[in-house]
């Protein structure tokens, strides 16, 4: 898994390419962590290259987005392939997150 963050305005874009599951996680963590919120209030994860997601790396997710809301910042997920966008709606993530799929 490889990971890349962009800044610009008050956006920050976070790209995950290949897999993000228990044995990675860490590092999708870490580099969530180190957003900081208050500059950047609206957190892009761009998932264009992300072929695999589960719950570890979901998980992740909810809590950076626990802490986003409390600041009053926005998540968008932007470009999920199919199998991501099908485990967002299966645990209704869908309604929670603002998901921007693949054009």
């Amino acid at each position: 898994m490889d990971i890349k963050t962009d800044y610009s305005d008050k956006t920050a874009t976070i790209s995950v390419t290949g897999k993000l599951d228990v044995i990675n996680s860490h590092k999708f963590k870490d580099s969530l962590s180190k957003i900081n919120t208050s500059l950047y209030p609206e957190v892009v994860l761009d998932f264009t290259e992300l072929d695999i997601i589960d719950s570890s790396g979901i998980g992740i997710i909810i809590v950076f987005l626990k802490k986003l809301k409390e600041q009053n910042g926005n998540l968008i997920i932007k470009n999920p392939n199919q199998y991501i966008c099908e485990a967002f709606e299966l645990i209704q993530l869908d309604k929670t997150i603002r998901i921007i799929p693949k054009s």
